[in-house]
């Protein structure tokens, strides 16, 4: 019992120390946290949003302050709805002002969580554990992704860190820490509601003394913090309230099953292969034990807020919940205490001898690089990429035969019509030798085979939105044409009478819709959608040609038109099949 205690006590004073120290400790962690900002930012700017990220992004110009903050739609965060409409009504739009915050919060993830459990891991294991942050793909992806998952992980740990320091000082400013950190955790999405009250709820539930756990809170304490957090989580499920029938959407019936485990696993574990994700999942296991056995307490914390999630997940079954990616994204909050498991079970104990103390780190040294280089980032991570995040969904999915993602992808590679002669004659340049506009657009990820074609041609890519053309509303996945204040590199507005773009070539899709319907649109009502969608092809092409004058390139999907001097002077350069002009 005393070696318990005194183990206890020795990790409580661990997590207390100062962060400075630390990092002057463990400076090999910096190469680490350098190399992860260097995937996070990689051609940053350029990137064009897709998916899940057009339901922050078409909330931002589409529905009022007061509608955003009276209503609720689980679709879109309203704290990312609000930074982006700060940002389109002050400094602009831009992918560098969308994105940074998620960059900051992936890298604070990668310095400050290996630094607050050195002293608990060792400093190999922690700068192991850095590196395992640092080359996370889920970390990576939505540290890059206009969606709330980088900023719950990050809050979600808060949370735990901040409860644990509470319960063991008995200090109120640390249970403020923690209702902060909920709190703006369950602002930004709601399913982390069971991650992040866990702690309040250890809390309430030991009001006895329980070996390895730290002393009952008094119970003043916690009143006041309940008392705080009460009324604000009010404020948060009101809207959700009043908006049963939104919710209703939102649930679904669907239940996990072991699909979704097995590529679950390979998600968390950041390889695409089931049978090393096995091994990564039995050496966090291993970790898990040795963790387990001298740091009982604050480890039986995060175990049970993990459970208390993945508890909630499984009993209120959101939409396509079956999904590993729906799955793992919503369970973004363990992955770093996963990654903490891994990292204890890859690093050396501390009491073997010094040669095989040796061997087990160079084996760590092998593994992390093979992480990297078996992993999805070198598949998504080329040069030029506009649409980084939705290759690396796909590289991600690639041991998931059943991904409709996947297998999208694979049957834009396998049509042998998908690729245009243009874009074959394209390829024969240097890379990044002209600019090229896509339109139309759709933001579904299995409705774009951009990234695709971009990987065979290797030019810089952008959208071009065609809202100009149409006196309607755009529909999701564009602007109001001239929207006031968007600043994106990765899109131009056609059309209009407007200003040429800054682009080379503008592409022309002439039946978008068309392109995919044989094999990726199985639904009749989704068909309709879409093509409800689409701009006036004809008058797109007739004001083209006004402004761009005659195109350059014409085939049965495709009409392209020089949009620069330098444009021309590519077209007249480039072969072209007899029949295409």
């Amino acid at each position: 019992m005393r070696e318990i205690e005194s183990s206890t006590a020795k990790t409580s004073r661990n997590l207390k120390g100062g962060v400075s120290p630390r990092l002057r400790e463990l400076w090999p962690l910096l190469p680490a946290l350098a190399f992860g900002i260097g995937l996070r930012i990689f051609q940053l700017g350029a990137q064009v949003p897709v998916g899940d990220e057009w339901h922050n992004l078409d909330a931002i110009w589409r529905i009022p302050l007061p509608e955003a903050l009276a209503g609720f739609d689980p679709r879109f965060s309203l704290p990312m709805v609000l930074y982006g409409k700060f940002l389109l009504h002050t400094i602009g739009l831009s992918g560098w002002g969308l994105y940074l915050p998620g960059v900051v919060a992936g890298s604070l993830l990668i310095l400050f969580f290996p630094l607050l459990v050195s002293r608990v891991l060792g400093r190999s294991a922690a700068v192991i554990l850095g590196w395992l942050l640092a080359l996370s793909p889920m970390l990576v992806l939505y540290s890059r992704f206009y969606r709330p998952y980088i900023f719950t992980c990050l809050l979600g740990l808060s949370s735990l860190y901040f409860g644990w320091r509470w319960w063991e000082e008995k200090r109120l400013r640390f249970g403020l820490l923690y209702a902060l950190s909920a709190l703006l955790s369950m602002a930004l999405h709601i399913i982390t509601g069971p991650f992040v009250l866990s702690p309040i709820l250890i809390l309430l539930i030991c009001r006895r003394q329980i070996t390895d756990l730290p002393p009952p809170l008094p119970f003043r304490q916690l009143l006041k913090i309940s008392a705080l957090l009460l009324p604000l989580i009010i404020l948060i499920v009101i809207p959700i309230i009043r908006a049963p029938d939104v919710l209703g959407k939102k649930l679904s019936r669907q239940s996990i099953n072991m699909s979704t485990l097995r590529y679950s696993t390979e998600l968390f574990s950041g390889i695409p292969f089931f049978l090393p994700a096995l091994l990564l999942i039995v050496l966090a296991g291993w970790g898990l034990f040795r963790l387990f056995r001298r740091h009982r307490g604050p480890l039986s914390f995060a175990a049970a807020a993990c459970l208390l999630e993945c508890l909630a997940i499984l009993l209120v079954a959101p939409t396509s919940v079956a999904s590993a990616l729906v799955f793992s994204r919503y369970m973004i909050q363990a992955l770093p205490v996963f990654l903490l498991c891994l990292a204890a079970g890859i690093a050396p104990p501390g009491n073997i001898n010094r040669g095989l103390r040796g061997l087990t780190l160079s084996a760590s040294g092998l593994l992390l690089p093979g992480l990297l280089l078996f992993g999805p980032l070198p598949r998504a991570f080329f040069h030029p990429n506009s649409f980084c995040s939705q290759t690396l969904f796909v590289e991600m999915l690639q041991g998931n035969r059943a991904s409709r993602i996947r297998q999208c992808t694979a049957n834009f590679r396998n049509d042998p019509e998908a690729l245009s002669p243009f874009y074959k004659a394209l390829s024969t340049l240097p890379p990044s030798s002209c600019r090229i506009a896509e339109t139309p657009f759709f933001f579904r990820l299995t409705l774009n085979k951009e990234p695709w074609l971009q990987e065979v041609h290797h030019q810089d890519v952008v959208i071009g939105l065609s809202s100009c053309f149409s006196s309607s509303p755009p529909a999701k996945g564009g602007f109001p044409c001239g929207l006031a204040g968007l600043d994106f590199r990765s899109m131009v507005f056609l059309g209009g009478h407007r200003e040429k773009p800054d682009v080379d070539f503008i592409v022309v899709h002439l039946d978008l819709v068309n392109e995919f319907a044989a094999k990726e649109v199985r639904r009749s009502g989704l068909l309709r959608k879409l093509r409800q969608q689409l701009p006036p092809v004809p008058r797109m092409l007739e004001e083209l040609e006004e402004s761009c004058g005659k195109p350059c390139y014409r085939d049965s999907r495709i009409v392209v038109f020089p949009a620069s001097v330098r444009g021309r002077q590519l077209a007249g350069s480039l072969s072209f099949s007899p029949s295409s002009i």
